[in-house]
């Protein structure tokens, strides 16, 4: 009885603190995880703890980078213990677990529709329970149409219809996760010019990235329940169009006399296109990021710090977020207060809730690379740059120095993982718990700024 009663009391504490709640959750699916690949059926070689926990952390954060080779170092369960991994990681315990229970008919608890609620930003609680019905849905639907799609294309080149169905199951699921972890050593390197994979894996990507709110906006339209595109939804669909292409014509003029020199026009254009979609934020690659230039790197460096959208399965700063500064900078400039977007204004606490995820994220980010520079410099500041970005924007694009980081090298760069996949803004909330709004208002005094 009293364990009972200390476990109820110890959930509706968290149940009442969201933040907390998802980042505790996160660290139980990143301990188990690393429990089961440190079985031996898990593996075909020897593994270290750090790399375990490595390979648990870059799975359940949807990250993709890799200490150890995927296709090759683990078994088929250890594979599919990665894979269950990603799916929960990029649902999030808690979704997957409500999801669970509405598909299955029974009720959901006024302190976990709460704690969704806040989750999944909706603002009435009503609206919940068909959020998490088209969140399960529209996973399955998209996973299993990514799965058939790539299937049928192996089987054609491999004849194993158990072979390509694998395949298609585990790259379906990393590529709508946003996960970027791969069966193959090379990545995708030998179908860089297979338009018809190129086009999968992309279109999973995006639509993962996008965010479920966006997808259950758009789907709305379709099926004539919902009769326009709400702010958010507008600013996203803007935002990824944008950076998608201006990214992928960069990437081509960048690497046009350097890694794309040797490859055919159409090739080279889908190249570009493959790896802006991945910087924000799969992580799958066609050809080798350390032979990009400098120039490349870095632009795909900025690609991945703005990530996907909010409520995505991707990381980042978010497209929106990126979207409405870059907004309020301009009104601001302009000599306007309000901020406005497509015709109606935002609220100014939504503008200093992005204001503070960007701080938040620059913070962190610098002191993960400050930290990494100290311990593993010798790797040099570019590849550590890139490094760094890839973990917190949980992208898993690498120059290949990841299996090279010393044991406090990986140890921050799990820490930049989980830190990108749960948000600073999320762990600053969780372990300081937001006071009430104080009731006195202070006199206004004035601090220059710029």
């Amino acid at each position: 009885m009293y364990r009972l009663t200390l476990i109820d009391r110890l959930l509706s504490r968290l149940y009442g603190r969201p933040e907390l709640f998802l980042s505790v959750s996160f660290l139980f699916l990143i301990l188990t995880g690393t429990l089961l690949l440190l079985l031996p059926i898990s593996t075909n070689t020897n593994i270290s703890f750090i790399d375990a926990l490595f390979t648990a952390v870059s799975a359940t954060c949807v990250t993709g980078l890799i200490v150890l080779d995927t296709g090759k170092d683990f078994t088929v369960f250890g594979q599919l213990v990665i894979l269950l991994l990603i799916q929960l990681g990029a649902l999030g315990i808690m979704t997957f677990a409500a999801s669970v229970l509405v598909s299955m008919g029974r009720p959901v608890s006024s302190r976990q529709a709460f704690a969704m609620s806040r989750v999944l930003d909706q603002e009435r609680l009503s609206e919940l329970k068909s959020s998490i019905s088209f969140i399960l849905k529209a996973t399955l639907v998209v996973e299993l149409v990514g799965m058939a799609l790539l299937s049928i294309r192996w089987f054609a080149e491999t004849g194993s219809p158990f072979l390509s169905i694998y395949w298609g199951i585990f790259h379906s699921i990393s590529a709508f996760c946003n996960a970027g972890f791969s069966l193959f050593s090379d990545s995708f390197s030998r179908w860089r010019g297979d338009v018809f994979i190129v086009g999968v894996l992309s279109t999973l990507i995006i639509l993962g990235g996008m965010g479920f709110i966006v997808l259950q906006n758009l789907w709305g339209i379709v099926t004539k329940k919902e009769k326009r595109l709400s702010i958010h939804s507008k600013l996203v669909l803007l935002m990824s169009v944008v950076l998608l292409f201006s990214g992928a014509i960069g990437l081509f003029f960048l690497e046009r006399l350097y890694s794309f020199q040797v490859l055919p026009l159409r090739a080279a254009w889908l190249s570009a296109f493959f790896h802006s979609v991945n910087a924000r934020t799969a992580g799958f690659n066609s050809l080798p990021i350390s032979g990009f230039s400098l120039a490349s790197q870095f632009l795909l460096v900025i690609l991945m710090f703005i990530g996907a959208s909010s409520g995505s399965t991707g990381g980042g700063v978010k497209t929106n977020t990126v979207g409405l500064l870059l907004a309020a900078a301009i009104k601001y400039m302009k000599g306007d207060e309000q901020v406005v977007l497509f015709r109606r204004s935002v609220a100014p606490y939504i503008v200093h809730r992005a204001v503070a995820v960007l701080l938040f994220s620059l913070v962190t980010l610098s002191l993960g690379l400050l930290a990494l520079l100290v311990v593993d410099g010798q790797l040099g500041f570019s590849n550590l740059l890139f490094e760094a970005v890839s973990a917190f924007a949980t992208v898993g694009l690498s120059t290949g120095i990841t299996p090279e980081l010393s044991f406090v090298g990986k140890i921050i760069i799990i820490l930049l993982m989980y830190v990108g996949r749960i948000g600073p803004l999320t762990i600053a909330l969780a372990l300081f718990y937001p006071r009430k709004a104080a009731k006195v208002r202070y006199a206004e005094g004035k601090v220059l700024v710029g």
